[in-house]
């Protein structure tokens, strides 16, 4: 009985870090793509520093399932809508208030909401999750069971150890951008590295679409 509940607990943590990794990659593909038919233009639209990956997408695809599983049509539209605003709105306000930038604002839009999300945001959210849980997660479960169960915890610990450690250099490096601004000198040898290895340059490159606080500032006054 204990082997069964531990192969079932290494399935579910797999699984779980199989959506987050599937649902980063769709979410800097579907951003960049995107970004393309907007402005006819390649931007990077990534959310770290390693890799071609977005978060927000990765978390949105890992808790999906455990929201949305079992659900009728209409509570799948519904509830996408509803979850996946209140997910977009508290991530703009976490990046704005942790790292001092916006990576989108949507103020000129119909019904926003302090240009975090807005109706129309909300109903594409309704159809990713619609369109993930009916169509994409029968697929991911399928190859799920592809892979040997004992491989379940080997490769969801790779996974998660890279994305702790990109999350957490990405994290470091926008602290200190912000702290940058206001002339902090940086009080450890991390910092120090940060500042060397991650300067405005690079970060600019990486992030070209985020929106410093003096942007934030115009775009709320206009």
């Amino acid at each position: 009985m204990s082997n069964i509940k531990s192969s079932t607990k290494k399935q579910a943590f797999f699984e779980f870090v199989f959506f987050f990794f599937i649902g980063c990659l769709f979410g800097y593909l579907f951003e960049t793509v995107l970004c393309f038919f907007q402005f006819g233009k390649y931007e990077s639209r990534k959310g770290l520093i390693y890799g071609p990956f977005n978060v927000i997408y990765g978390i949105a695809f890992a808790v999906a399932p455990l929201l949305l599983k079992k659900k009728s049509t209409l509570q799948l539209f519904l509830y996408s809508m509803l979850y996946g605003g209140l997910f977009e709105y508290l991530c703009s306000w976490f990046q704005e208030t942790v790292f001092g930038t916006v990576s989108w604002d949507y103020h000129n839009q119909f019904m926003n909401f302090d240009g975090r999300t807005s109706i129309f945001m909300m109903l594409v959210w309704a159809i990713i999750g619609f369109t993930f849980m009916k169509f994409c997660y029968p697929l991911l479960m399928k190859m799920v069971q592809m892979i040997k169960p004992t491989f379940y915890f080997p490769i969801g610990l790779v996974i998660t150890l890279f994305f702790t450690f990109d999350i957490l250099v990405s994290s470091l490096a926008m602290i200190r951008e912000q702290e940058r601004l206001k002339h902090h000198e940086p009080l450890t040898f991390i910092g120090e590295w940060i500042d060397k290895t991650y300067p405005k340059e690079v970060l600019d490159k990486i992030y070209p679409h985020r929106m410093k606080p003096d942007t934030l500032k115009e775009l709320r006054t206009n």
